[in-house]
């Protein structure tokens, strides 16, 4: 079976979860979040399932947000590409990767819309969870030559679901050997978005990850 097919079984094994108090993307505005066969609606902009980089943030979108007007950009998109956080994502993969953001494979570690607003926080066993049913399962699938964690907690969560002990962030490039799925080397970076971007040595955790490449 290709690799998009084992992705939209995947998609579709989401589709039938439930993880309350959390929502489903296709619960809002008739499904337009949710039409496409991939785990995440992030995926639409960056989806090459042969990519050497896959990139795993940790939630793609919230109640709040969802339920308020439609946002065609967004549905058509699966992001917003002028965000901060995604200009700064997109900056960090020309620099240190040399590639774009669609050069990329992309998705969230967790596959539901949680409650509140985007800065909303995730309970861990919640996230560790989805990194069980489908952030692993997805890295298992494409096999890419690295999964970038963009922030901690999504990182821990998967280190979590492999028995591996919770690391903080500035412990990280400490780390002699990274975790090691399959064949795919699992690193983490500081998250994109304000907090993460005034890390003031963000860089040498994007050139750890470019050097496994």
């Amino acid at each position: 079976m290709s690799k998009r097919r084992r992705i939209a079984e995947l998609a579709r094994a989401r589709r039938l979860d439930c993880l309350p108090p959390h929502r489903g993307f296709a619960e809002f505005h008739g499904g337009i979040y949710d039409q496409h066969d991939y785990v995440v609606p992030w995926t639409i902009s960056a989806h090459r399932v042969n990519s050497p980089v896959m990139i795993i943030g940790q939630d793609w979108n919230s109640a709040d947000n969802l339920g308020g007007p439609t946002n065609q950009e967004q549905a058509d998109l699966g992001q917003i590409p002028w965000l901060p956080s995604n200009i700064n994502l997109q900056a960090r993969l020309r620099h240190h990767f040399g590639m774009a953001f669609h050069d990329t494979y992309a998705t969230d570690l967790f596959v539901f819309a949680k409650p509140g607003r985007m800065t909303a926080r995730i309970p861990f066993d919640h996230l560790r969870y989805c990194a069980e049913r489908y952030a692993v399962p997805q890295i298992e699938i494409l096999r890419p030559r690295i999964a970038v964690c963009l922030g901690v907690s999504t990182y821990n969560a998967i280190r979590a679901h492999l028995k591996r002990p919770r690391v903080k962030l500035r412990d990280a490039l400490q780390e002699f050997e990274p975790v090691v799925i399959g064949k795919t080397n699992l690193v983490v970076v500081p998250h994109t978005g304000a907090w993460g971007n005034q890390i003031a040595n963000a860089g040498e955790y994007w050139d750890r990850a470019a050097a496994l490449l």
